[in-house]
Protein backbone atom coordinates (compact mmCIF):
# COMPACT_ATOMS: atom_id res chain seq x y z
CA UNK A 1 0.00 0.00 0.00
CA UNK A 2 1.33 3.40 -0.91
CA UNK A 3 0.70 6.26 1.43
CA UNK A 4 -0.69 9.27 -0.38
CA UNK A 5 0.61 12.70 0.53
CA UNK A 6 -2.23 15.17 0.95
CA UNK A 7 -1.84 18.91 1.15
CA UNK A 8 -5.16 19.47 2.86
CA UNK A 9 -8.30 17.72 4.00
CA UNK A 10 -9.99 18.96 0.81
CA UNK A 11 -7.69 16.71 -1.25
CA UNK A 12 -9.35 13.61 0.22
CA UNK A 13 -12.33 12.30 -1.71
CA UNK A 14 -12.75 8.80 -0.25
CA UNK A 15 -15.44 7.82 2.29
CA UNK A 16 -13.29 5.51 4.44
CA UNK A 17 -9.63 6.34 5.00
CA UNK A 18 -6.83 6.82 7.48
CA UNK A 19 -4.97 10.10 7.90
CA UNK A 20 -1.52 10.01 9.46
CA UNK A 21 -0.39 13.34 10.87
CA UNK A 22 3.40 13.50 11.00
CA UNK A 23 6.49 15.67 10.52
CA UNK A 24 9.45 15.28 8.21
CA UNK A 25 11.98 14.55 10.97
CA UNK A 26 9.94 12.36 13.34
CA UNK A 27 11.53 8.91 13.85
CA UNK A 28 8.31 7.42 15.31
CA UNK A 29 6.40 8.70 12.25
CA UNK A 30 8.76 6.84 9.94
CA UNK A 31 8.31 3.63 11.95
CA UNK A 32 4.51 3.92 11.85
CA UNK A 33 4.51 4.60 8.10
CA UNK A 34 6.76 1.57 7.51
CA UNK A 35 4.43 -0.58 9.63
CA UNK A 36 1.42 0.63 7.65
CA UNK A 37 3.20 -0.04 4.34
CA UNK A 38 3.97 -3.60 5.48
CA UNK A 39 0.33 -4.31 6.36
CA UNK A 40 -2.34 -5.30 3.86
CA UNK A 41 -4.65 -2.33 4.45
CA UNK A 42 -7.33 -1.92 1.80
CA UNK A 43 -8.48 1.63 2.62
CA UNK A 44 -6.54 4.67 1.40
CA UNK A 45 -3.93 6.09 3.78
CA UNK A 46 -3.08 9.77 3.60
CA UNK A 47 -0.06 11.43 5.16
CA UNK A 48 -0.33 15.05 6.20
CA UNK A 49 2.67 16.99 7.46
CA UNK A 50 1.59 19.14 10.39
CA UNK A 51 4.34 21.67 9.71
CA UNK A 52 2.76 22.41 6.31
CA UNK A 53 -0.85 22.24 7.56
CA UNK A 54 -1.22 24.07 10.89
CA UNK A 55 -4.95 24.60 10.30
CA UNK A 56 -5.51 20.84 10.34
CA UNK A 57 -3.61 20.54 13.63
CA UNK A 58 -6.16 22.77 15.31
CA UNK A 59 -9.14 21.30 13.43
CA UNK A 60 -8.35 17.76 14.60
CA UNK A 61 -6.68 18.78 17.89
CA UNK A 62 -3.42 16.98 17.12
CA UNK A 63 -1.29 16.99 20.27
CA UNK A 64 1.58 14.71 19.21
CA UNK A 65 2.92 12.88 16.19
CA UNK A 66 2.43 10.47 14.74
CA UNK A 67 -1.33 10.53 15.12
CA UNK A 68 -3.60 8.49 12.90
CA UNK A 69 -7.33 9.11 12.59
CA UNK A 70 -9.61 6.58 10.92
CA UNK A 71 -12.58 8.09 9.09
CA UNK A 72 -15.71 6.14 8.22
CA UNK A 73 -18.08 7.99 5.88
CA UNK A 74 -15.95 11.10 6.43
CA UNK A 75 -16.46 11.07 10.22
CA UNK A 76 -13.58 10.46 12.65
CA UNK A 77 -14.15 7.07 14.29
CA UNK A 78 -10.94 6.07 16.08
CA UNK A 79 -7.40 7.24 16.68
CA UNK A 80 -3.89 5.89 17.14
CA UNK A 81 -1.06 7.89 18.68
CA UNK A 82 2.60 7.00 18.47
CA UNK A 83 4.39 4.16 16.78
CA UNK A 84 1.90 1.38 17.50
CA UNK A 85 1.87 -2.32 16.73
CA UNK A 86 0.01 -3.87 13.79
CA UNK A 87 -2.47 -5.33 16.31
CA UNK A 88 -3.32 -1.87 17.63
CA UNK A 89 -3.72 -0.60 14.06
CA UNK A 90 -6.12 -3.47 13.31
CA UNK A 91 -8.17 -2.59 16.41
CA UNK A 92 -8.36 1.05 15.29
CA UNK A 93 -9.37 0.27 11.72
CA UNK A 94 -11.51 -2.79 12.26
CA UNK A 95 -11.38 -5.90 10.14
CA UNK A 96 -13.12 -4.32 7.14
CA UNK A 97 -10.08 -2.11 6.44
CA UNK A 98 -7.46 -4.85 6.65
Amino acid sequence: MNIIKANSYKDITDNNYLIIFSTYHCPACKVLIKTLNDMNIVIPIYSINIEDNPEMVSTFMIMSVPTGIFFNHNRPMSEIVGSVSPEEIRKCLGESAI
